[in-house]
């Protein structure tokens, strides 16, 4: 709950329509108007075979959505690390939008290409697992790297600003062009240029190729997807208080394809600059970005070569060599970092990876100031809705790949604030006999579940 005028200047600070000519032009025609010259356009460019146009458009109205990490921690302390006492994203919805099935068509495609990125190539990854796996890859790599040497981790993490809003459109379009070019080569078919794909009409299915299942599938070029960028790019507005905005600059956030173009940007300027430096210092790293979220770890054995680590990951960060402007890489400082919902250390020869669960560690540092992230028990979330909360929480936790000491902590954890916000006991309990109950689990991993709650049962006297 948020006073009227309270929200009406994070509003005006979120999106200064009126006094931001770099990024928003006011336009003195109805979207009604614009719509009829976008849909001529997309008539003109054969989009009607990809995609049907939507009639029941209308202008994106934007809205500030407040960073939860910024409303759980207290106003002094935001304002003391970030100047300002919480932060905004400027999110635009495209439910909306004119061209939002061609968009969705186009954006599996992208994503399809996302997945293909080679690993070893750029940074990013998709989700937690990927994260521990890359680490305990990279561990493995260092044990035969140095097999007679006590080698030790450094470890970096920081994040991406200028994310979005600030992204040049002839950047996006240029490397969504490299990742396009560079499909064959990241596929088994080295032969020749990959340049068709394959969307599903209803579903999700997308695959490389052309549509031999008799109109089940629509095809789509290499040249059609760079001209639906194109498109997407010089057609984005917004409607603040019924005034109608051209935006000038980066890639709305709430876009369909803005995600994807926030990916490949960064993964062209990894594959091309980043790895090659990487590879250079020829020591053990692991590297791995969440959209804006990057952590790079390198192992080490003698002073010089860290000296020669923390200069690249400098020149990483660095404005000019590092992300294309204006994206800039803030580092935290060296030591135990935090990256997604983990907490990370270097211990000996070891990267430790645990479940940092913000609501408990400040009940333990600060005792009865706390404030709860989960929906109240007393507010209007159903008893389901509860349970699905807890058992997608217990699914983060496996997919870090904890062990299970640090498993059997992070579930204790997780019953300390299931209990500050008034949640049964019975709820942690009933989303482990759920995932117990899924396929997706190895043997071996159901069984550390089962120790871990019956020593957290046992514990806690439940």
């Amino acid at each position: 709950i948020m006073c009227p005028q309270l929200f009406e200047r994070y509003f005006d600070e979120t999106f200064p329509v009126e006094r931001d000519p770099v990024h928003f032009t006011p336009l003195p025609l109805t979207f009604s108007a614009v719509a009829r010259s976008m849909r001529s356009e997309y008539m003109a460019s054969k989009f009607n075979l990809i995609a049907t146009w939507n009639p029941q458009c209308a202008a994106s109205i934007p809205y500030p959505l407040f960073k939860l990490k910024d409303i759980l921690a207290t106003c002094a302390d935001v304002f003391a690390s970030k100047g300002k006492c919480c932060r905004c994203r400027p999110v635009v919805p495209t439910t909306q939008h004119p061209a939002r099935r061609l968009l969705r068509r186009v954006g599996r495609v992208l994503s399809l290409v996302c997945t293909l990125m080679p690993p070893s190539d750029q940074f990013h990854i998709s989700n937690s697992a990927q994260f521990s796996s890359r680490i305990r890859s990279s561990e493995a790599q260092a044990q035969l790297h140095y097999p007679h040497s006590n080698y030790r981790w450094a470890q970096w993490t920081g994040d991406i600003s200028n994310m979005f809003d600030e992204m040049n459109h002839l950047a996006i379009l240029d490397a969504v062009w490299w990742a396009l070019n560079n499909v064959a080569k990241w596929t088994s078919n080295k032969t020749r240029r990959v340049d068709r794909f394959s969307v599903a009409k209803f579903g999700k299915a997308v695959q490389l190729g052309c549509d031999y299942t008799e109109g089940e599938m629509v095809m789509i070029t290499a040249s059609q997807v760079m001209q639906v960028c194109k498109f997407d790019l010089a057609h984005s507005y917004v409607n603040v208080r019924h005034k109608l905005y051209k935006r000038g600059l980066g890639a709305p956030m709430g876009g369909m394809l803005s995600a994807f173009y926030a990916i490949i940007c960064c993964s062209k300027r990894e594959a091309t600059a980043f790895t090659p430096r990487l590879r250079d210092l020829s020591m053990p790293v692991a590297v791995c970005r969440y959209m804006d979220d990057v952590y790079i770890a390198i192992a080490y054995v003698t002073n010089d070569q860290l000296t020669q680590a923390t200069e690249v990951v400098r020149y990483i960060a660095a404005v000019g060599t590092g992300y294309p402007p204006p994206l800039v890489l803030n580092l935290e400082p060296e030591g135990p970092q935090r990256f997604l919902e983990m907490y990370i250390q270097c211990v000996g020869t070891a990267i430790v990876i645990s479940f940092f669960n913000k609501v408990a560690d400040d009940w333990i540092k600060k005792g009865s100031t706390v404030q709860v992230r989960l929906p109240s028990a007393s507010s209007m979330v159903s008893g389901t809705t509860q349970q699905a909360r807890i058992r997608g929480t217990i699914r983060r936790m496996l997919e870090c790949g904890l062990q299970q000491v640090e498993m059997a902590r992070a579930i204790t954890e997780l019953q300390y604030e299931a209990a500050l916000s008034g949640y049964r006991q019975s709820h942690v309990s009933s989303a482990l006999k759920y995932l117990l109950s899924r396929p997706s689990y190895t043997k071996e991993r159901k069984d550390m579940i089962m120790k871990v709650w019956e020593q957290v049962k046992w514990d806690s006297g439940l």
